[in-house]
Parts: structure tokens; sequence; C-alpha cells
């Protein structure tokens, strides 16, 4: 090849075998910096819970037909209308409840979701809750907080359906009051 009068680029491979060795190293140390940075992956704040209720008599542990079960969900505001759910058991005395709930959550190194699912919420001094209103014909009403039914929570990973008995004490009279 004849000499044009420019000169052409040389290749100084002082630079060029560093570079090769050195670009793989610096790519892979980037990326496991930026994963080590990462913030942890969201994890859920809410779970929805299966809890099968049955309701029995107090004295004789025989299921009560019928029976009425309203859940309200007290929030501490006074506009608040009555229940926010209203569940009828069946002839087995029976009905399935489900709701979402708070929880508070972590995920493991394992990639797993695990934490307690609450029943309640907000600052202590102003504390939500939910509550179980409780009636059937000839028994008297009752009201039950979550916190007393399940007072250590749930916890989050174990697959519901959660059993709760609920037993109603009958009236003298046999009406409802």
């Amino acid at each position: 090849m004849a000499y044009n009068g420019t000169r052409r680029p040389r290749l100084h491979l002082g630079i060029l075998i560093p570079a090769i060795v050195v670009a793989p190293i610096l790519v892979w140390a980037a990326k496991m910096l930026v994963e080590r940075s990462e913030f942890p992956k969201a994890t859920p704040s809410s779970r929805v819970v299966d809890i099968d209720f049955t309701v029995v008599d107090l004295a004789t542990g025989l299921p009560i037909a019928g029976a009425r079960i309203e859940l309200d969900h007290v929030t501490g505001d006074i506009s608040h209308e009555g229940p926010d759910r209203r569940l009828t058991t069946g002839p087995d005395g029976k009905v399935r409840l489900s709701e979402a709930f708070a929880a508070v959550t972590m995920r493991g190194d394992d990639g797993l979701v695990r934490g307690l699912v609450h029943f309640y919420e907000g600052d202590p001094l102003v504390q939500e809750s939910y509550f179980l209103n409780i009636e059937a014909l000839g028994y008297v009403k009752t009201s039950e907080s979550f916190e007393l039914i399940f007072p250590k929570g749930l916890r989050y990973e174990t697959p519901g359906p959660f059993p709760s008995t609920i037993r109603l004490a009958p009236t003298v009279t046999g009406e409802r009051r």
C-alpha cells in the first residue's frame, strides 16, 4: 500500500489489552453494586382473609341457623353509618367472611412474603378496629372484637380459611333483645 500523505491510526496494544481485560470486570462490579443498592421489592400491605364462623348455642353447642353477623369497621368517624358487611348463617350455623385486612409484611432472603395480618389500624390513641355484631331470634345479641377473636392476629403466610366459633346465650323469654 502506497503512502498517501495521511497517517493511519495505530492500535496501541498497551491500551487495547488492558481495556479488553478490565471492561468485563467493571461491568460485573457495576451490576453487583446496582443489585446491592436496590430497595427491597414492595410487600403487600393487606391480605384477603377467609374466616369460617360457626354460631352455636352456648348451652347445647348446637348450630344456630339464620343468625345475622355484621362486620363493622370502627374508624372513629361519627358519620359512619352501620355495618360494612351483613352475613347470615346457613342451616349448619356456618358462614364464611372474605375480607381484606391490613398486614405488616416483609420479604425474606428466599423471596417469600411473611408477616402478620392484624385487625386494628392507626394511631394507638385513635385506633380503628373491626367488630362483629351477632344476633339470632331467641338469643342475646352480642358484639365481638376481632382483636379478642384473634388476639395474636393471623400469620400472613398461613393459608385460610380460619375457623372461629361464636357462642350465643339464649334469652330467658325466648325473644330477641
